[in-house]
C-alpha cells in the first residue's frame, strides 16, 4: 500500500472518530432523557465525487471538463431519537467464559439488562453503504488531441460499530446489517478517437466503513442473534489505452483500497434461539487495468496498479474461551438452539489486466498488478452441556480470476508484458466444543479454493502476438477443523468437503496466419481446508468425522499449435494444490463413535510441453514442478466401545498428464519438456477395537490408476523431435494397523489395492519425414502398504488382503512409413502394490540405477510432506530385484491372515462359508 494511501486512512479514521464523538456529544446535549434508547435503525448511503483533471480533445483544442467535489448522502431513515445513548456509553465485552460473558451495559438498564423504555428491544438494523467515486486523469480524444494530468487521493471514513445488549430477555438485542466499502475509480484512461490522446500522473484512494458488532442472548429467548454482511468490493478501471482511427498512450499508477472492518460477538449461553453468529465478509476486487487496444490506430499502455480489500477481521479484542482472536465469537454453553455460527465468506480479485489487442495497428501492454484479499477469519464457539447448540457451518470460497498478460493481434502487432502478485485469503480455522450434550457441536466445513488465470498467452492471424506474463498467486480458503463430543449424544461431527482446484491455461501460443510467442513463469499455491480433528470418548453417535478431499490441478501451459504460422513459448510451472488434512478421531468407551470415512483424491489433470502444427514452425521449452496432496494419515480409537473407532478409507492417486510431444503435418517442431511431480493421497490408517464390539476394524481400498503421455513424436512431410524427462513419485494410502484383543468383529482389516499403468511414451511415427522421441522416465508408485493386527475373539483381528494390478503401457516404438523414426527410452519405474516388495513396470533394473535420495530429483521437484526422502532408499533395495508374491488363502486372489496375540498365541479357525482358513 502506498504510503499516501496510509496517511489517507489515518487521517480518514481520525476525523471519522471526531465526528462519532461529536455526534455523541450533540446527542447528549439534545436528549434529555437519558432512558430513551439510541434508534434501532441506522442506515444511509454517502457518495463522494471527486471528478477533475480530465480532457476532451475537439476539433477546436483541448476542452477541460467541469470539476465536482462533493458528497451526496440519504438522511438516516429516521433521524436522532431524543434521548439517544451516546457510544461511549456503553462498554464492550470482555469475556465469553465469565459470568457476564457477552453483556454490555448500557448507562440505563432494568432487571432485563435492556434500556429503561426500549419498545424495540435493543434491535437494530444497520445498512452502512459507502460509495466514493473518483474520476480523475482522462484523456479522450474526439477529433483533436487530448491530454491529461491524473494526480491526487480520495480518502472516505464512516466507522459503523454496533453496540446492543438483548440478555435476559426474548426477542431482544439481534443485530441486522450490512456495512459496504465500495469505491469506483476511474483513471488514466486514454482514447484516441480520429485524434491522439495522452495520460500520466498518480491516482488512488481509501474507502474505510465498519466496526466491530457486539451484543447479547444470554439467558434469552430469540435474542442475541447477528447477522451482518461485511463487503469491500473495490471497482478499478485504470489505465487504460484504446485507439480508434487515432493513438492512444497511458502511462499511469492507481491505487484503490477498501475495508468493510469488524468481528462479531455475541454469547447465547442459558438462552433458547440466543447467540447465533453469522458473518458475510466478501472482499472481491473487479478490475479491468492496463490494457491496449487498437481498433485502427496504435495504444501503449504502462501501469501499475494495487487494488486491496479486506472483509472482517480477527480482532486481538476478541478472544474466544481459549484466548484464541477469531472474527466470530459465540457461546452456546448450556442452551437450547443457540451459539451457532456460521461464515460464507468469498476473496476475489476479478480482473481482466494488461492484455494487449490490435485489429489493425501495433499494441503494447507493460504493466504489474497487486492485490491482497482477506475475508473472515476464525470462528469459535461452545456448547458445553446443550441441546442442539455450538455447531458452526463454515463455507469460505477463494477464488481469484484473472485475464492478464495476453496477446492477440489481427493486422498488426500486439506484445503485453504483465507481472502479478496476488495473495486471496478467506475464512479461516473453526473450534467448537460440545461434551456432555445433545446434537450440538457439529462441524461442516466447506472451503472450495481456487485459481482461475489465462496468463501470457498470445495468438496471432495476420500479424504478430506476443503474450508475456510472471504469476505468483497464493489462494487459501478455511483452515483447522476442531470439534469434541465426549460423554454426548449425535455432538462433535465433523463433515468437510475441501477442494483445491487450480484452473489455467497460460503460456500458450496460437497462430493462423502470422506468429504467435508466450514467455510464461508461473508460482502457485492453492489450499483449501485443513486438519479435521474430532474427540467423544464415553459418546453416543458422536464425534465422526467425514472428510472428502480433493486436489485437481486442471492446467494447460506451454502449449503451442500452427495453422500457417509459426509459434514459440518458454515456460516454468511450480505449482501446488492441497485439500484437506489428516482425520482424528477417538471413541473409546463410546457407541456409535469417533468413526472415519475417508475419501481423498489426488488428480492432477495437466496438458503441457506439446506443440502441434498443419502448416508452419512450432517450438516449446517447458519445465513443470507440481505437488498435489489431499488428505492425510487417518487415526482413531475404539477401544472398549461397540461400533467405534472403525476407518473408512477409499484414496484415489493419479497422475492425468500428457506432455512434450511434437508433432507436424508440413513443418519443423520441436518440444523440450521436463517433468516433476509429486502426488499423494490419504495415508496410513491406525485404530484399535480391543475390549470392543464391531470397532477399530479398517476397510481401505486404495486405487493407483497411473496415465501418462509424453515424449512421442508424430511427422508427416516434415520434421518433429520430442525430447523429454519425467520424474513421478505417487504415494496413495499406506498402512493399516490395528488390534482385537478380546473383541467380537473388531481390529479387523480389508485391504483392496488396485493399481494400473496404461501409458504411453517415447513413441515416433513418420511419413515422408522424420520423428525422433527421446524419453528418460523415473515412476516410484506406492499404493497402499502392509496391513497388521493382532487380537482374539470371534471374528476378531483378521486381516484379508486383495491386491489388483494392471499394466498396459506403449512405449519406445518406431514407427515408419516412407519415413524415419527413432527413438530412446531410459525407463526406470517401480511400483508397488499393497504389502508386496515392489513390481517393476518396463524394462528391468538394478537397485544400484535408481536415486538414492532426493537430492538425486532434478531441481524444482519439491516432494510433497506425504512423499519421504526415505521412501528412495527403501524402493532401491535389493529385494527389488526379487520381488516376493503376496501370501494367498482359500480365497481366490486374496491373502488372509488372522493376527497373532502375542501374549498367548491363540490359534483358531475363521469361518467363511462352507471353507475353514487356517490361522497362522
Amino acid at each position: 500500500m502506498h504510503t499516501w494511501v496510509k496517511r489517507g486512512f489515518q487521517t480518514a479514521l481520525v476525523t471519522g472518530g471526531l465526528l462519532m464523538l461529536g455526534t455523541g456529544i450533540a446527542s447528549a446535549s439534545e436528549n434529555v432523557n437519558p432512558d430513551t434508547p439510541a434508534n434501532p435503525i441506522d442506515a444511509g448511503v454517502s457518495v463522494p465525487f471527486d471528478v477533475d483533471q480530465n480532457n476532451v480533445g475537439t476539433p477546436v483544442g483541448e476542452v477541460d471538463t467541469p470539476s465536482l467535489h462533493q458528497q451526496v448522502d440519504t438522511d438516516d431513515v429516521t433521524g436522532t431519537v431524543s434521548g439517544a445513548v451516546p457510544l461511549d456509553a456503553v462498554s464492550p465485552v470482555t469475556s465469553v467464559a465469565g459470568p457476564a460473558a457477552g453483556m454490555v451495559t448500557p448507562s440505563v438498564q432494568n432487571d432485563t439488562g435492556l434500556p429503561t423504555g426500549d419498545v424495540l428491544r435493543g434491535n437494530k438494523v444497520v445498512a452502512r453503504v459507502i460509495v466514493p467515486v473518483k474520476i480523475t486523469g482522462n484523456a479522450l480524444a474526439l477529433g483533436g488531441n487530448a491530454s491529461a494530468v491524473g494526480s491526487g487521493q480520495q480518502s472516505t471514513s464512516a466507522p459503523d460499530p454496533v453496540h446492543t445488549d438483548g440478555r435476559d430477555s426474548s426477542l431482544a438485542g439481534n443485530v441486522v446489517g450490512v456495512n459496504w466499502a465500495l469505491p469506483i475509480e476511474a483513471t488514466g484512461n486514454a482514447i484516441g478517437a480520429l485524434g491522439n490522446a495522452h495520460t500520466t500522473g498518480e491516482s488512488g484512494q481509501a474507502t474505510y466503513t465498519g466496526g466491530n458488532v457486539v451484543t447479547s442472548g444470554r439467558n434469552g429467548a430469540g435474542s442475541g442473534n447477528v447477522v451482518v454482511g461485511q463487503w469491500a468490493t473495490p471497482l478499478q478501471l485504470a489505465n487504460n489505452a484504446v485507439a480508434g482511427g487515432g493513438t492512444a498512450n497511458s502511462d499511469t499508477t492507481a491505487e484503490t483500497d477498501a475495508i468493510s472492518d469488524g468481528s462479531l460477538r455475541t454469547n447465547g449461553a442459558d438462552g433458547t434461539i440466543a447467540g447465533t453468529d453469522g458473518g458475510v465478509p466478501i472482499a472481491l476486487p473487479v478490475q479491468l487495468d492496463g490494457n491496449a487496444v487498437g481498433g485502427a490506430g496504435n495504444a501503449h499502455s504502462t501501469s501499475g496498479t494495487v487494488a486491496n480489500s479486506q472483509a472482517g477481521n480477527s480482532g486481538a479484542s476478541n478472544i474466544d474461551w481459549a484466548g484464541r482472536a477469531a472474527y466470530l465469537v459465540t457461546n452456546g454453553d448450556p442452551s437450547t438452539l443457540s451459539g451457532s455460527a456460521a461464515q460464507p465468506s468469498v476473496t476475489g480479485p476479478v480482473s481482466v489486466d494488461d492484455n494487449a489487442a490490435s485489429g489493425i495497428g501495433n499494441t503494447t501492454a507493460t504493466s504489474s498488478n497487486t492485490s491482497n484479499d482477506t475475508a473472515g477469519g476464525n470462528a469459535s464457539t461452545l456448547g458445553t452441556g446443550s441441546v442442539g447448540s455450538g455447531s458452526v457451518a463454515n463455507a469460505p470460497v477463494a477464488l481469484p480470476t484473472q485475464a492478464a498478460g495476453n496477446g492477440a493481434a489481427g493486422i498488426g502487432n500486439a506484445s503485453s508484458t504483465h507481472s502479478d502478485d496476488v495473495n486471496s485469503n478467506s475464512g479461516g480455522s473453526t473450534y467448537t466444543l460440545g461434551d456432555n450434550s445433545v446434537l450440538s457441536s457439529t462441524t461442516a466445513n466447506v472451503p472450495p479454493a481456487s485459481a482461475v488465470d489465462v496468463c501470457g498467452d498470445s495468438a496471432g492471424a495476420a500479424g504478430g502476438a506476443v503474450g508475456d506474463c510472471t504469476n505468483d498467486v497464493t489462494s487459501s480458503s478455511g483452515g483447522y477443523t476442531g470439534t469434541s463430543g465426549a460423554g454426548s449424544t449425535g455432538s462433535g461431527t465433523i463433515v468437510q468437503t475441501p477442494v483445491s482446484v487450480p484452473v489455467e491455461g497460460y503460456g500458450v501460443p496460437a497462430a493462423v496466419g502470422g506468429s504467435a510467442a508466450s514467455t510464461a513463469d508461473e508460482d502457485k499455491q492453492v489450499t483449501s481446508g485443513g486438519t479435521p480433528n474430532g474427540t467423544d470418548d464415553n459418546g453416543t453417535l458422536a464425534a465422526n468425522v467425514v472428510s472428502a478431499t480433493a486436489a485437481v490441478p486442471a492446467q494447460v501451459f506451454g502449449d503451442s499449435a500452427a495453422v500457417v504460422g509459426n509459434t514459440s513459448t518458454s515456460t516454468t510451472n511450480d505449482s501446488a494444490a492441497v485439500a484437506g488434512g489428516a482425520p482424528h478421531s477417538s471413541g473409546k468407551h463410546a457407541t456409535g463413535s469417533g468413526n472415519i470415512v475417508a475419501v481423498p483424491a489426488s488428480v492432477p489433470a495437466q496438458v503441457f510441453g506439446a506443440t502441434d502444427t498443419v502448416v508452419g514452425n512450432g517450438s516449446t521449452q517447458t519445465a513443470s514442478s507440481t505437488v498435489s496432496q489431499s488428505g492425510g494419515d487417518a487415526a482413531t480409537d475404539g477401544t472398549g466401545s461397540a461400533l467405534s473407532g472403525n476407518v473408512v478409507t477409499e484414496p484415489v492417486d493419479t497422475a492425468n498428464q500428457v506432455f512434450g510431444e511434437a508433432g507436424s503435418v508440413v513443418g519443423l517442431t520441436g518440444s523440450e519438456t521436463t517433468n516433476v511431480i509429486s502426488s499423494s493421497a490419504g495415508g496410513n490408517a491406525k485404530t484399535a477395537g480391543d475390549y470392543g464390539s464391531g470397532s477399530g476394524n479398517v476397510v481401505t481400498a486404495p486405487a493407483e490408476p497411473i496415465i501418462q503421455g509424453q515424449g512421442d513424436s508424430v511427422a508427416g512431410l516434415a520434421n518433429s523431435q520430442a525430447d523429454s524427462t519425467n520424474v513421478a513419485m505417487l504415494t496413495n494410502g499406506g498402512t493399516a494397523d490395528t488390534s482385537g484383543r478380546h473383541s467380537a468383529v473388531s481390529g479387523d482389516v480389508l485391504d483392496v489395492p488396485v493399481v494400473s499403468d496404461p501409458s504411453v511414451y517415447g513413441d515416433a511415427v513418420a511419413a515422408l519425414g522424420k520423428g525422433k522421441s527421446v524419453d528418460q522416465s523415473t515412476l516410484t508408485a506406492l499404493n497402499g502398504g502392509d496391513s497388521s493386527t493382532v487380537g482374539d475373539g470371534p471374528l476378531s483381528a483378521y486381516n484379508f488382503l486383495f491386491p489388483a494390478e494392471a499394466d498396459a503401457d506403449v512405449w519406445d516404438t518406431p514407427v515408419g512409413v516412407l519415413g524415419t523414426a527413432i527413438t530412446h527410452v531410459d525407463d526406470m519405474s517401480v511400483v508397488q502394490n499393497g504389502d508386496d516388495n515392489g513390481e517393476q513396470f518396463g524394462v528391468p533394473v538394478s537397485g544400484d540405477t535408481l536415486p538414492v535420495n532426493a537430492a538425486s530429483v532434478p531441481s524444482g521437484g519439491e516432494l510433497a510432506p506425504a512423499v519421504q526422502p526415505q521412501m528412495w532408499s527403501a524402493l532401491t533395495s535389493s529385494t527389488l530385484a526379487n520381488p516376493t508374491a503376496p501370501a494367498t488363502g482359500n480365497l481366490p486372489g486374496a491373502s488372509v491372515l488372522r493376527g497373532v496375540e502375542p501374549d498367548n498365541g491363540i490359534t483358531g479357525v475363521l469361518p467363511i462359508g462352507s471353507q475353514f482358513l487356517p490361522r497362522i
